[in-house]
């Protein structure tokens, strides 16, 4: 239910559709899939897996990507909101610069609806393949928390924004220390990254802390996913 076609893809002048960041992403998921699935097995039995230093690396690649990839990331960016009106600030501002108007025919080329669809996409595909090196700096520099529900019977959920992201009374960034970023890889794991770098923690997750990475995911996505119909009616009523 959350799969949309070439929605990675950049789109060319002639229309066609160039898929680079579709494989890139598929790369990196096939090189993460072996590593989520020891955290999971290890999590369930309380032991604590063993990571490479190149294992920790490609997890932390996985979870920056998980982090934006998303379209409800991108509806939450004002400049992609508002696209349209950002196209006409630059050509106003490239006016001002040369000194007369943009010809009509030049400047529908970028305003048409078709154009600026395809300007925001090729816009959003290019920044998703910046590195974010900062943001990358902060998550090396962390270790990692792979948490399980202490009850068998509570569940994450699974969102269109996959995250939750709690802490942020002084600021959302990541760089913050109060910040926490929870991502479920499972029904009953989910991480966040935590602690000094490399070092590697399970913790056990009482029912309130549990609900309160559901409501995290919930509160910033489009599109709810639950093996439990009363689960997300739960969230659908806040307590």
């Amino acid at each position: 239910m959350f799969v949309e076609g070439h929605l990675y893809s950049s789109v060319e002048v002639d229309g066609s559709k160039n898929p680079a960041l579709e494989l890139h992403y598929s790369k990196v998921e096939s090189l993460t899939d072996p590593i989520i699935e020891k955290m999971v097995l290890s999590a369930r039995s309380r032991r604590v897996p063993s990571l490479s230093p190149t294992e920790l690396e490609i997890w932390n690649h996985f979870f920056f990507y998980q982090q934006k990839r998303v379209p409800d990331f991108f509806g939450e960016i004002e400049d992609i909101k508002n696209f349209p009106a950002r196209i006409e600030e630059v050509l106003a501002s490239l006016e001002s610069e040369i000194g007369r108007p943009i010809p009509a025919h030049l400047r529908q080329q970028v305003t048409d609806e078709d154009a600026v669809e395809r300007i925001k996409k090729d816009a959003i595909v290019g920044s998703l393949f910046d590195p974010a090196t900062m943001v990358m700096e902060v998550l090396q520099a962390r270790g990692l928390v792979i948490a399980v529900p202490r009850r068998e019977a509570k569940s994450f959920v699974l969102g269109s924004n996959p995250m939750a992201r709690m802490g942020t009374r002084n600021g959302s960034s990541l760089g913050n220390p109060e910040v926490e970023l929870w991502l479920p890889i499972a029904r009953d794991v989910a991480i966040t990254p935590y602690g000094r770098p490399g070092e590697v923690q399970i913790i056990v997750l009482e029912d309130f802390q549990v609900r309160k990475v559901n409501q995290g995911i919930f509160s910033r996505s489009t599109m709810l996913a639950s093996g439990s119909r009363d689960l997300i009616e739960s969230l659908r009523a806040p307590r």
